[in-house]
């Protein structure tokens, strides 16, 4: 093992070691993994719960891999989703693997209903060979649909209200053993930064039960894994995510549900407590409060290879409700089937954002969704900074048929508060499909 000259460091066998603790013990497969990727697990995962750091965790890199599915489930054990596995892709409920194509990567998170007491509130259950012997049949069928795995730890559960869970940390040393043996599973340690030095979960970061990730645990899981995956990508040559560039890039010449995902022009409109400047087929009003703010348009930055403006939000007034940013939508007729597979692109960048802290975006008609929403969360208190690209191919969501498509984006504040809070840039919001 290499010698550490920092807290942080690359050992000689390729794992990143902090603190003492391996963090990554994956070594960079070589060119050629696809980037085609999905995710599987329990609520940790499940897109529609919202505690899953994976938009975060891509997204800060500029969305890499061309996230295909998400088959978290709720309530989920090791041994059922060895069964859950072999549901379709699509299912509403349980979703599994089946139908998907080749992946390159498949992240996956699973165990926290295992180590759990019963009651949730004891120190845990100990890991059995039983235990392992599911988890070793889970990965070996895993291994089935991706060339690798990316497995995710446990995260720690209580120490503030409800007993430690001590078998946390025992279940994740002995799934990291088994990455450790096997060249196509790498372990990404994504909760280094979720506990005090006690090892007892930092409040703000889980949900009251202590087991669930918040919005800020899930934008420091981020933050975390980024690092990380960049090792484990670092072979591949992965491009930033095709975030669309081209005025031309609309309908009918594609199949683009968003009318102006570059930007152009300054004919937009307000509602109620904003101003500014805004593109054309563009409005930024309030939903559920009386937000106040200017919207104006900011070039991008000397020596961006990506040349599209932002539109910027600045919010002086919040009142613990959304701001609600529309694009007029255009399309193809809206059957119960077509489009069938949506890929949802927009490049967002915080400037210190705080007060608000989720940001939801989708496309609907005849007032149903029908794609899935797109979703970040974060610390209104604390706030957010940095550049996200928020990218997922998700198949088709809703039954809509007809109508005039509408796209949304959704700022959501946690709390009142008037004066400076930062702002927020959106551009290359494209929903295509």
């Amino acid at each position: 093992m290499a010698t550490p000259t920092s807290d942080s460091y690359t050992a000689l066998s390729g794992e990143i070691v902090r603190g003492g603790r391996t963090v990554s013990s994956a070594g960079a497969p070589a060119y050629g993994v696809s980037n085609l990727a999905a995710v599987i697990g329990d609520s940790l995962t499940e897109h529609n719960y919202g505690s899953t750091p994976i938009y975060w965790q891509l997204g800060r890199l500029g969305g890499p891999l061309d996230l295909i599915a998400n088959s978290g489930h709720s309530g989920q054990s090791v041994f059922g989703l060895i069964g859950q596995i072999e549901n379709s892709y699509r299912a509403a409920t349980a979703p599994g693997l089946i139908g998907l194509p080749a992946l390159g990567w498949l992240g996956v998170r699973i165990g926290s209903n295992g180590v759990r007491d019963f009651a949730g509130t004891g120190p845990g259950q100990t890991l059995t060979s039983g235990i392992q012997t599911n988890y070793t049949d889970l990965f070996n069928r895993l291994k089935d649909f991706a060339q690798h795995l990316i497995v995710f730890p446990i995260p720690p559960i209580g120490g503030v209200s409800i007993v430690k869970n001590t078998q946390v940390p025992i279940w994740n040393a002995w799934l990291k053993s088994v990455c450790d043996a096997d060249p196509r599973m790498h372990w990404i340690d994504d909760c280094t930064d979720m506990v005090d030095g006690s090892g007892n979960i930092i409040p703000e970061y889980f949900k009251v039960d202590e087991l669930h990730m918040t919005g800020p645990g899930s934008y420091q899981m981020g933050l975390t894994a980024k690092p990380l995956l960049e090792a484990l990508f670092a072979n591949q040559a992965y491009g930033r995510a095709p975030l669309v560039i081209s005025s031309a890039d609309i309908y009918p010449a594609q199949p683009q549900w968003t009318t102006n995902p570059t930007n152009v022009g300054t004919g937009g409109t307000f509602g109620t407590g904003w101003s500014g400047s805004l593109p054309t087929g563009w409005r930024v009003d309030n939903n559920g409060g009386s937000n106040i703010g200017v919207s104006s348009i900011v070039a991008a930055d000397v020596g961006d290879t990506n040349t599209v403006p932002w539109v910027r939000l600045t919010p002086s007034v919040a009142v613990a409700s959304n701001i609600s940013v529309t694009m007029t939508g255009a399309g193809r007729y809206i059957s119960d089937i077509d489009p069938d597979t949506m890929e949802q692109l927009i490049e967002v960048r915080f400037n210190g954002l705080r007060t608000f802290s989720a940001l939801e975006a989708w496309a609907q008609s005849t007032g149903n969704k029908f794609t899935k929403v797109g979703k970040l969360y974060w610390s209104g208190t604390t706030g957010a900074d940095g550049t996200v690209v928020l990218r997922q191919r998700f198949y088709r969501f809703g039954t809509s048929v007809g109508g005039t498509p509408s796209n949304y984006i959704y700022i959501g504040s946690s709390a009142a508060f008037s004066g400076a809070m930062g702002s927020i840039d959106i551009r290359c919001w494209s929903v295509r499909g």
